[in-house]
């Protein structure tokens, strides 16, 4: 039988014991958004938690999506929200919301607190769950201040230098205050969303250390309505310019309040939704992206959304830093203990294999790792170096085949407008830099790989087989096996994911239907599987024949002693 085998689980049915032989294609993945995409290539947009839009010409791709015939450069936006805010950590989520009970003045970020009463703090950890969604006010948020001339209010705090840096990919700047100009100048506007009921809403001025009055918007009403607080900095667009607004730590503040309370009349803040939105300019660089924008080949590009779901397809086309190969593929096959095989949970373990390689693909070419009757080996098509650029020039006398792809080391976009002559790769865009060049080899180079694969995923009834890679692999000399321990996959930055392994293995029941339906195979092709399938089955048979005699042998000496 022959199945084909990507990252996450697989359902294999056979009625016979039977070991994978696998072939494994690499890959390699580099975020596109640095790069100038052309009409006749296939892109994929894989970011599962759709906050991250892709503006590419006049259409806006979010989410995960996949699109063909565009050209051009790209930007970026990127929506905030709460919804996944943990009530005093900003690991997962950066931003922050404080509130301060009976004040007659409008909370600052610099307001520096000396009472013990009614101390400012955070907001709870309801309050962030109620203003999550959107929701037309199923869930929301009120406070309440009864006291003459004290605000109901909070402030919000968003990190613009951990949103950017941890979602869409770091900026080219190592200081803080490189980073703060960065945004300053790279962001064409910033919208601040609230939904609730009669609410104002201001932003801070770290210049002026102030609200200004005149440039605050509101809802007037008792109704559910949004306030959009727009800034840009164009003067003829925006209440004030967004380069005034961010403060030293790349921070930016906004101010949400409730007229004060007056005799029989309380201050009441309503709050159903709060969201965020950076639109990154188009000359706008990442040194290091990291929006999952790829460019495939046409067979996956009509897999995703189709064959692959959203889940599916986000796990194969993991977001990545920089320009990254699959490594350390790992298959686990559950059903069976094996006794040459090991990981760091082997208590949930039965059987499997992992090896211990990087597998380059790229442009429809891919490096293999394979099994052959003398073992296994790595078919190597590609390689990958770093070259210095002085006076538009690179030195390149490395022999190579067909194909050579060039990238930008600082920011990983694709320099396409290069020319190989004389030793040399000449790049008219770049005078002075670092490039990645990632080259096919003259011919396909086979090197041994047994002493860097270990284990066999072995078959017997039906099982789960469990697909992984680029965990790392070190040797346990108590238990004197290696172990492999498996990467996050989770949390930024991923590392490639299987994408394809040709898994083929024996079924008694459904081997020769498999065979003949084969379509990439000739009539004679199928007659010759045919028969070596049928030479080993009858191999095995006389092998369990000759250890069934063995047994009866051993029986039978034992009962005549």
């Amino acid at each position: 039988m022959k199945k084909i085998l990507r990252q996450g689980d697989t359902f294999i049915e056979t009625n016979r014991k039977s070991e994978i032989e696998m072939v494994i294609n690499g890959i390699t993945l580099v975020s596109m958004v640095n790069s100038k995409l052309k009409s006749d290539k296939y892109y994929i947009l894989t970011n599962k938690d759709d906050k991250t839009s892709v503006y590419v010409g006049d259409k806006i791709y979010h989410g995960v999506d996949k699109f063909t015939g565009q050209e051009g450069t790209v930007s970026l936006k990127r929506r905030i929200n709460f919804d996944n805010k943990i009530a005093g950590s900003t690991v997962d989520n950066a931003h922050v919301i404080k509130t301060k009970a009976d004040y007659n003045v409008l909370l600052t970020p610099t307001f520096t607190e000396t009472s013990s009463i009614n101390p400012v703090g955070e907001v709870s950890q309801a309050f962030y769950n109620d203003i999550e969604v959107d929701d037309l006010g199923y869930t929301s948020q009120t406070i309440t201040e009864v006291n003459q001339g004290k605000y109901a209010q909070y402030l919000i705090s968003f990190n613009l230098v951990a949103e950017i840096e941890s979602k869409l990919g770091l900026m080219p700047y190592i200081t803080l205050s490189g980073k703060k100009e960065w945004i300053k100048n790279m962001v064409e506007k910033f919208t601040f969303t609230f939904s609730g009921k009669k609410a104002n809403v201001n932003v801070f001025n770290p210049i002026t250390n102030s609200y200004n009055n005149e440039i605050a918007e509101s809802n007037t009403t008792q109704f559910l309505s949004k306030i959009n607080f727009k800034l840009t900095n164009d003067v003829l667009t925006t209440p004030e310019l967004f380069n005034r607004l961010v403060d030293d730590n790349g921070f930016i503040h906004f101010i949400v309040y409730a007229d004060p309370a007056v005799p029989n009349t309380p201050s009441t803040l309503i709050t159903d939704y709060i969201e965020a939105e950076i639109k990154l300019k188009t000359e706008a660089v990442l040194q290091v992206p990291r929006v999952p924008l790829y460019e495939v080949s046409q067979d996956d590009y009509e897999r995703v959304l189709t064959e692959w779901d959203v889940d599916k397809s986000c796990q194969i086309f993991p977001p990545v830093d920089g320009i990254r190969s699959l490594t350390n593929p790992y298959i686990e096959v559950e059903g069976l203990v094996y006794s040459t095989f090991y990981v760091d949970n082997p208590t949930t373990l039965t059987s499997g294999m992992f090896a211990d390689v990087e597998l380059r693909g790229y442009d429809g070419v891919n490096d293999v790792l394979r099994k052959r009757e003398d073992g296994w080996i790595h078919v190597k098509e590609w390689e990958q170096t770093e070259l210095t650029v002085l006076d538009y020039n690179a030195y390149f006398v490395t022999p190579h085949g067909g194909k050579v792809v060039v990238f930008n080391s600082l920011t990983k976009g694709r320099i396409d407008e290069f020319t190989l002559e004389n030793g040399k790769i000449m790049i008219p865009s770049l005078m002075k830099g670092k490039i990645t060049v990632l080259y096919q080899l003259p011919t396909a180079v086979a090197i041994e790989m047994n002493d860097k694969v270990y284990g066999s995923a072995i078959l017997y009834g039906d099982s789960t087989v469990k697909i992984d890679s680029g965990g790392t692999i070190t040797y346990n000399v108590a238990q004197k096996k290696y172990e492999y321990t498996k990467s996050n996959k989770t949390l930024y930055p991923m590392l490639p994911s299987v994408q394809r392994i040709e898994a083929h293995y024996m079924q008694t029941t459904s081997e020769v239907l498999d065979i003949l339906s084969t379509s990439a195979q000739t009539n004679d092709s199928a007659r010759n599987s045919l028969y070596n399938s049928m030479s080993n089955l009858r191999e095995e048979v006389e092998s369990l024949k000759n250890e069934n005699a063995e047994l009866w042998k051993m029986v039978q000496y034992l009962l005549n002693k």
